[in-house]
């Protein structure tokens, strides 16, 4: 693998301090160690954002080494936030080439819970096309005949459906489990 160059100057583009390089240096291998589905030209970028920023505040900062790590790790989080196809399908493509086999059993119950939470949120006719799609249900005509209504409206419910589904599932959530616990 070809050797990251970090590029870390301030703003007037000249080296920073050799505390400040030290520190942001030690903070990205850390970082990137733990990290290898994100491309590492993306951390390097993101080292090079943190040693500016500690170069602009270097008499506020009492331990650069903590500053710099703190700044990579959430940056680091506010990325995989930002890109959470991204970040899954990386996590997938390792798993995959690890060997590692999908637990079924997991999936079916992560299935069935977040199954359940949309039809909390969903009207009652719309939990009703949701529960035929979950028994295999899927093309518009049966839809139709199951709820006594016309092939295109069949349709433009199930399209209704799929709509309010898409926005149930981009909506923050509060975890809901007992181990969950928030943390200041």
């Amino acid at each position: 693998m070809p050797q990251q160059l970090l590029h870390l100057v301030d703003d007037e583009k000249q080296p920073v301090q050799r505390a400040v390089k030290d520190a942001v240096t030690n903070a990205y291998l850390y970082v990137r160690a733990r990290n290898s589905h994100i491309d590492h030209a993306l951390l390097a970028n993101m080292a090079e954002h943190v040693a500016l920023a500690v170069s602009r505040r270097i008499a506020e900062i009492d331990s650069i080494q903590q500053y710099a790590l703190a700044a990579m790790i959430g940056k680091v989080h506010e990325w995989s936030r930002l890109h959470p196809v991204e970040f899954q399908l990386r996590a997938d493509q390792l798993e995959q080439q690890a060997g590692a086999q999908a637990d079924s059993s997991f999936q079916r119950i992560e299935t069935k819970l977040l199954l359940d939470q949309m039809k909390a949120d969903l009207a009652e006719r719309d939990r009703h096309i949701l529960m035929l799609i979950q028994q295999g249900i899927s093309d518009s005509k049966s839809i139709a005949a199951a709820l006594g209504i016309t092939n295109d409206a069949a349709k433009k419910a199930i399209q209704r459906t799929k709509h309010k589904m898409t926005v149930i599932l981009q909506q923050p959530r509060e975890p809901n489990l007992a181990s969950t616990v928030k943390v200041p």
